[in-house]
């Protein structure tokens, strides 16, 4: 029982681990992207 706990939790897990991994660049592009933004219009 405890392993198929594990198993089912394991891919949450990994879910999770990748959508931190693919949230940091969106962020830096995000955030770069606003000071782009900035520089035309000013």
């Amino acid at each position: 029982v405890l392993k198929m706990e594990l198993h089912e939790a394991t891919p949450s897990l990994t879910v999770s681990i990748a959508i931190l991994i693919l949230d940091f660049p969106l962020c830096i592009v995000s955030v770069s992207f606003k000071m782009i933004m900035v520089m035309f219009i000013y």
